[in-house]
C-alpha cells in the first residue's frame, strides 16, 4: 500500500494547500496526487522504475480511459459524472511527468514549488496554474496547457528522415525532418521539447533536444564527426508520453523474446553473435499520402518499426496480434469499420523505411484461430 499511502498523503499540498475551484478541474488534486504515487517510487527505487510506472500508466490511459469513458476527454472541464474517472485520475498523471519533461527538473520544481507557496489554503483552475507557472519559470506554457491540459487525445512523433552536414569544429550537423500524427486529438502540438537519441555502431548514444510544432518539423542539431550515428531514435527516455510503446534489447543467446510492451514477441532461432533490437508500436495510422500506398490498401491505426544491428546469419521469427471482434484493447476497431467482419483479406503490410511504399510481406503465416469473423 504504500504508493496509496504517498498519494493520500501528498493531499496535504494537491486538495488542502491547493484545491481545485471547480469539480471539472479535479485532476488538479486527483492527477497530482497519481503523479506523486510516481514520484514517490522514483525517491525510493530510482528512475528506472519511475519510468516504468509512468510507461505503464500512459499506455493504460491511452489504450482503455477513451473506450470506458466515452471518448477522449480533456484534463480540464470533465463532465461531472467523470469527476472521479480515469481521465481525471491517470491521464492526470500523464500530463503532470509531461509538464516535468517540458521544463525538465529544475524548472519544474521552481515553478511547482512557488505556484503551491502562493496558493496557500486557497483553490485554483487549471488556467492559475498556468498563470502561476509562467511567472516562476519564466517560460509561456500556453501551448503546453492548450494542447495537454485543455484539449483531450495525444500526440505522435516519427523520424522522416534525416541528412548530415558538415559543420565547424569536428561537429556534424543533423538535418532531422519530423512528423507528428494525432490520436483523438482536435490539433497539432505546438512548440515540444523533443529528444533525439543518436546510436553509433558500438551502441554508444548521444543525447540531444530541439523544439517541433506542426504536422512537419524540420530541425538542427550537433553531433560530434567521430560519432558516426547508425541510427536516430526519439524519446527514448521517455522525457515525454508519445503515443507509442517501445521495447529494446540486447540479445546474447537464441529463443523466445517478449517485446512487450511494444506487442510483439520473436523467436531467434540462430544468433551467431550479439544483437541490438528495438521495437515500437505506434498508436497512429501509419503513412498513406504520396507513393506510400499505390495499391489503396485500408491501414488499421497502429504500425510496428524495428531497428536491429543484425549479425550475419541471423534467423527469427516475429508474431504480432490484432483483435478482429475489437473487445481486447479496441486497437484494430477502426480497421474492422472500414473492411467489414471478415478476415480472410487481412494481409501483412511492409516497407524498409518512410517514403517507400507499402506491399504485403512476402512471408507470413495468418492465424485466423478458430472464426474468420
Amino acid at each position: 500500500y504504500e504508493t496509496l499511502w504517498a498519494h493520500e498523503l501528498s493531499h496535504h499540498w494537491w486538495g488542502d494547500l491547493a484545491t481545485c475551484t471547480t469539480a471539472e478541474d479535479m485532476w488538479l488534486n486527483e492527477g497530482w496526487a497519481v503523479f506523486s504515487e510516481h514520484l514517490f517510487t522514483e525517491w525510493v527505487y530510482g528512475k528506472s522504475k519511475y519510468r516504468d510506472v509512468v510507461r505503464e500508466n500512459f499506455l493504460n490511459v491511452l489504450e482503455n480511459t477513451h473506450v470506458s469513458e466515452g471518448g477522449y476527454q480533456a484534463v480540464s472541464g470533465v463532465p461531472h459524472d467523470l469527476t472521479y474517472g480515469t481521465h481525471v485520475y491517470n491521464k492526470g498523471a500523464v500530463v503532470a511527468h509531461n509538464l516535468r519533461g517540458y521544463l525538465r527538473d529544475s524548472l519544474f520544481n521552481l515553478g511547482i514549488k512557488t505556484a503551491l507557496a502562493n496558493t496557500q489554503f486557497d483553490d485554483w483552475s487549471s488556467a492559475d496554474l498556468r498563470d502561476k507557472m509562467n511567472a516562476a519559470t519564466g517560460k509561456d506554457l500556453s501551448d503546453f496547457f492548450d494542447d495537454w491540459v485543455f484539449s483531450p487525445g495525444f500526440t505522435h512523433f516519427s523520424v522522416d528522415s534525416s541528412a548530415a552536414l558538415p559543420g565547424p569544429d569536428s561537429a556534424f550537423f543533423y538535418k532531422i525532418f519530423v512528423k507528428q500524427k494525432l490520436r483523438g486529438a482536435p490539433h497539432f502540438y505546438q512548440n515540444v521539447p523533443l529528444e533525439f537519441t543518436f546510436v553509433n555502431d558500438q551502441w554508444e548514444r548521444i543525447d540531444r533536444t530541439a523544439v517541433v510544432s506542426g504536422g512537419n518539423s524540420e530541425v538542427l542539431v550537433d553531433v560530434p564527426s567521430s560519432f558516426n550515428p547508425r541510427f536516430i531514435w526519439i524519446n527514448t527516455n521517455l522525457n515525454l508520453t508519445i503515443a507509442r510503446a517501445e521495447k529494446e534489447l540486447v540479445l546474447k543467446t537464441p529463443g523466445n523474446k517478449n517485446f512487450a510492451p511494444a506487442k510483439m514477441t520473436m523467436n531467434i532461432t540462430a544468433l551467431p553473435d550479439s544483437t541490438l533490437i528495438r521495437v515500437e508500436h505506434h498508436y497512429v495510422m501509419p503513412d498513406t499520402a504520396g507513393t506510400a500506398n499505390p495499391n489503396g490498401y485500408k491501414l488499421t491505426h497502429r504500425y510496428w518499426t524495428i531497428d536491429a544491428d543484425l549479425p550475419a546469419g541471423f534467423d527469427g521469427s516475429a508474431g504480432i496480434f490484432y483483435d478482429g471482434k475489437g473487445m481486447l484493447d479496441q486497437l484494430d476497431t477502426e480497421l474492422f469499420e472500414q473492411t467489414g467482419a471478415s478476415e480472410d483479406s487481412i494481409v501483412l503490410l511492409y516497407r524498409p523505411a518512410p517514403g517507400l511504399p507499402w506491399t504485403e510481406y512476402p512471408a507470413y503465416f495468418h492465424n485466423k484461430l478458430t472464426s474468420p469473423s
